[in-house]
């Protein structure tokens, strides 16, 4: 473990492994993960694991593509097992209304280069899933790429990747504090002290040791930006 860093990610669930993932991709160098436990040893070893592009906002629908083609790329290069299966789904449209919006979804997708998925009428949702009773739906927009994965063999996929990049992945490892230096960031850990020029916290939404996260951090879509929490600023560290 080294005793600078140019960034520090706390927290070893999927987000906080994927992190390094990324940017020892995009040629960073010193970037560790701290883990206070094992790697999925809160809230991801249980998710359900399943993925889908259809969404009503269409940036939130090329994340999510993004993202898959980013599963199937992991799998390829053979650090781990994914566990990853496409099995394809179909959103139903009950009314005129979502049968429109139907139709929408499946442009907002043509422009995202997902050229598989297409629209789909009663009968054939019916032939695809005989249990399923078509009466009263306008149709479907199937997409071939909905699927689940493995939790657990996904984020120790990504963790393997980012150590073959010469990412630091820090098990058993608790992070105490959190302190602004110059230049960066004082990190106190269990076993010594850090010191970063960027920290990315990635614990999770409810942080035990929420006091040094929330002072400093509030989350906003898509990022982070630096901040003082005013009901939290004396806040006790538990």
């Amino acid at each position: 473990m080294r005793s600078h860093d140019h960034v520090v990610l706390i927290g070893g669930g999927i987000v906080g492994v994927s992190v390094p993932y990324h940017l020892t991709r995009a040629d960073w160098s010193d970037v560790a993960l701290i883990e206070r436990s094992e790697l999925t040893g809160r809230s991801i070893w249980h998710a359900a694991a399943g993925f889908h592009v259809v969404n009503a906002d269409p940036t939130i629908a090329a994340l999510q593509s993004h993202t898959i083609g980013l599963y199937r790329d992991l799998q390829a290069e053979g650090h781990g097992n994914l566990g990853l299966k496409f099995t394809g789904a179909v959103t139903f449209a009950g009314t005129a209304q979502h049968w429109e919006w139907r139709h929408a979804a499946l442009a907002s997708f043509r422009t995202l280069g997902q050229d598989k998925a297409r629209l789909v009428s009663p009968d054939e949702i019916a032939a695809m899933c005989p249990i399923i009773g078509a009466g009263g739906i306008h149709g479907g927009l199937f997409d071939p790429d909905d699927g689940y994965l493995d939790p657990y063999g996904t984020t120790h996929a990504f963790a393997a990747a980012a150590r073959a990049t010469e990412a630091d992945v820090i098990l058993h490892n608790r992070v105490l504090a959190l302190h602004p230096a110059a230049g960066g960031w004082r990190v106190e850990t269990e076993q010594r002290t850090i010191y970063a020029e960027q920290v990315v916290n990635a614990a999770g939404l409810w942080p035990r040791c929420r006091s040094w996260a929330a002072r400093r951090l509030s989350v906003v879509w898509g990022g982070c930006r630096s901040a003082t929490v005013p009901s939290w600023a004396n806040a006790a560290v538990n």
